[in-house]
């Protein structure tokens, strides 16, 4: 009878379970990174919770630690999984929700940016625009409160 070895007794990589990596990057250097893995419907990155199906869950899905993965993105080549353990909790219900909130933010900045870049260059017959007037854009549209 052989005995386990920790590597083996560690659970896969799946949803529901936290994962401490260490992403390597071409000159071997190392970044520590300390996840819950959840469905891409949860997924929040900046929030702790890596989605399954995004490209690092897909590299990582089924291993365990101590187990390396390809994972070339960038100057990164792979990662290293170090701990795999259960989450200490349940994703939040409304992760989906906030993520969509931050990504309106993110258009409604985007369209900023834009409509200010057009008013400093543009110079018509009649005059020019002054981006400096454009704070409504910061503002809720009427009926949307």
């Amino acid at each position: 009878m052989t005995e386990l070895s920790t590597w083996d007794a560690s659970p896969p990589v799946k949803v529901g379970t936290h994962v401490v990596l260490e992403l390597i990057d071409e000159e071997g250097g190392r970044e520590r990174l300390e996840l819950d893995v959840v469905t891409d419907a949860a997924a929040d990155f900046d929030g702790g919770l890596l989605g399954i199906g995004t490209p690092l869950g897909k590299a990582i899905a089924g291993r365990r630690s101590g187990s390396t993965a390809p994972y070339k993105v960038g100057d990164l080549r792979q990662v290293e999984i170090v701990e795999v353990r259960p989450a200490a909790a349940a994703a939040p219900a409304d992760a989906a929700e906030r993520r969509q909130a931050a990504l309106d933010k993110a258009a409604q900045d985007i369209a900023k940016t834009n409509a200010q870049i057009f008013a400093s260059t543009f110079e018509g017959k009649w005059g020019g625009y002054n981006p400096d007037g454009m704070d409504h854009w910061d503002e809720e549209p009427p009926g949307d409160s």
